[in-house]
């Protein structure tokens, strides 16, 4: 027959099992999560890289007319000393 200290050890036994089953479904799921949520930094992150290129691009563009309108500012003040 079985005793009552066997009784309570399976009834706990049973319940920690049942408990760590739901966790690990739990732990899945925020791994499973996460890892969506990784994706979409990423995505955003290699978005960044390419507005900031495009910046960079823009800010040279802009440097280069600003540079020739002082040379050309400087050529016409060659001519206008003459």
């Amino acid at each position: 027959m079985i005793d009552l200290p066997q009784i309570i050890l399976i009834v706990v036994v049973t319940i920690l099992t049942i408990l760590l089953t739901l966790v690990g479904f739990q732990v899945y799921a925020l791994l499973k999560e996460l890892r969506v949520s990784v994706k979409k930094i990423n995505h955003i992150l290699d978005n960044t890289g390419v507005v900031s290129d495009k910046i960079a691009e823009e800010v040279t563009g802009l440097s280069e007319i600003i540079d020739n309108f002082i040379k050309l500012f400087s050529f016409l003040k060659y001519f206008r000393r003459k």
